[in-house]
């Protein structure tokens, strides 16, 4: 995995870096220590060794998930109707975007009652980004609830940070230009996903007792960094997702990608770094770079990195409208 990372010790990649910082209005990240790593490095093996197990159970995509997030990749050329009756053959989707398209969020002023008229408020892009969300629920909740119950605000993060992404690159497709809009937000919802189910190899772990219930957040950090690109391109290989997904998401912590679409590549790689700083990450240095990158890249100068900076952080809040509360207990289960 090849990264930007700007070196330590050297004054002009430092200065750069905190002007990154100070314009892009990043939050204190987490402080971080050769030692998280080191530790990291001895427990991946075992980590591994549980992905491998749970890579033969992954179930299938179900199909309304596969319907809506294919309805997802091409709304702008579907008729509302196809929209409501591709929704409403799942009930849970449907009904989470009806209480979505009610929440404080939208605004309404009168209560709606049909998904056609949540078309009609909101409109065909934004019910269909809406229940893409919904339906990648399935991708964050595929195991027990005692396995989510280890480091639960982890597996809301991961969920809060996918959709993040997929919401912020739809959005600033559109405002830069530079792809498909309705492509950016497929690509952003899968790009992270290898986070998750490393993540769950991770808690498995701890339920058998084989890594501490009070494993430090930094050292999980530093596993996911590790193995998450690896993991999420066997899942999406599993799941027939499209080559045109799976190959941004396989290349994206890569400079340059090993396929034609520079301009997804570098938008998808630009949001999701800055989802992961705007998040506190204590691999700051490592996603700077990445930005830095990027955002050289698509030819973005200051002002335009304050908007992009901007959105991010406008995305990040809708997204938790959309998934709800974040969990208040940050402890494992009892008797664990």
């Amino acid at each position: 995995m090849a990264s930007v990372v700007l070196p330590v010790g050297e004054p002009e990649a430092e200065t750069r870096a905190q002007r990154l910082a100070t314009l892009l209005a990043l939050p204190e990240s987490r402080p971080d220590h050769p030692a998280y790593r080191t530790r990291a490095q001895a427990i991946v093996p075992a980590v591994v060794s549980e992905i491998t197990v749970d890579r033969q159970q992954l179930p299938a995509m179900p199909m309304y998930a596969l319907a809506i997030l294919d309805l997802s990749r091409r709304i702008q050329m579907v008729e509302a109707a196809e929209v409501v009756a591709t929704i409403a053959r799942d009930p849970d989707t449907a009904a989470h975007v009806l209480k979505v398209a009610n929440s404080p969020f939208y605004r309404g002023v009168s209560q709606l009652t049909s998904l056609r008229d949540a078309v009609i408020r909101l409109g065909r892009r934004e019910v269909g980004e809406v229940a893409a969300v919904a339906a990648s629920r399935f991708m964050f909740n595929l195991y027990t609830r005692r396995l989510r119950s280890v480091l639960p605000r982890s597996w809301y993060d991961e969920h809060a940070h996918a959709v993040t992404i997929a919401l912020a690159a739809s959005a600033l497709s559109r405002i830069l230009g530079v792809v498909d809009a309705d492509h950016a937000f497929s690509c952003g919802l899968f790009l992270d996903i290898g986070r998750t189910f490393t993540l769950r190899s991770v808690c498995a772990l701890v339920i058998e007792k084989k890594l501490p219930a009070d494993i430090e957040q930094n050292v999980v950090e530093h596993i996911l960094d590790e193995l998450h690109v690896t993991t999420g391109e066997a899942a999406l290989r599993f799941w027939n997702v499209p080559p045109s997904i799976l190959e941004v998401c396989r290349d994206h912590h890569l400079d340059e990608p090993n396929h034609a679409s520079r301009e997804v590549h570098h938008l998808m790689r630009l949001t999701a770094a800055l989802s992961m700083l705007k998040a506190g990450t204590p691999l700051r240095e490592r996603y700077l770079g990445e930005v830095d990158y990027s955002a050289r890249a698509l030819g973005l100068d200051d002002p335009h990195m304050e908007v992009v900076a901007r959105i991010i952080a406008s995305m990040r809040k809708k997204a938790r409208a959309l998934l709800g509360d974040r969990p208040e207990s940050t402890e494992v289960l009892s008797g664990l």
